[in-house]
């Protein structure tokens, strides 16, 4: 019984040694990540659905204008506004179908929503996507889509693209 005993003992001993010395330190997690109410901007996706090629009232027999619907998702997948800068890139696809399908830039542009006034003006309440139109690029000739890549920017860098289908001059 005393054998019993003395092992027992050792046991936890040892054990409480062994948890003392492998106890990690506390992680304290700031009062912000843990009961935030700030919601930020985590993903964007060009939304496929709405974003169209139209023409204007000019009469061109090609689109020289594009819609482009930016749905802001935030850390729960919901689609959010926030303040930021929005770069558009129009590229030519390659003629063979790869991982990377960019090609040559065609243009660019940059459309800035620092600015209350104009991120809610921009801002489609139906939609819940940033609704902005931007003048399309001239497509080489043959060209029957092109990628448009939008970059949301706000200290760091968020990117979607999308391959349209046009129809050329």
């Amino acid at each position: 019984m005393k054998k019993h005993f003395s092992v027992y003992c050792e046991f936890l001993v040892v054990t409480a040694i062994f948890l003392s010395g492998c106890q990690a330190e506390p992680r304290y997690i700031h009062a912000i990540d843990q009961n935030s109410n700030e919601f930020h901007v985590k993903n964007i996706h060009i939304h496929p659905s709405f974003t169209a090629l139209r023409k204007s009232t000019n009469d061109l027999a090609y689109p020289d204008r594009i819609d482009v619907f930016v749905e802001l998702l935030d850390q729960f997948n919901d689609p959010i506004k926030s303040t930021g800068k929005f770069r558009f890139e129009f590229n030519t696809c390659l003629a063979k179908p790869s991982a990377n399908r960019r090609g040559k830039r065609l243009a660019s542009s940059l459309v800035d929503l620092t600015k209350l006034e104009d991120n809610q003006a921009k801002w489609d309440k139906t939609t819940r996507c940033y609704h902005l139109t931007l003048e399309m690029p001239t497509l080489p000739e043959k060209a029957n889509q092109f990628e448009l890549v939008v970059t949301f920017m706000r200290g760091y860098r968020l990117e979607d693209q999308l391959v349209l289908d046009c129809t050329t001059k």
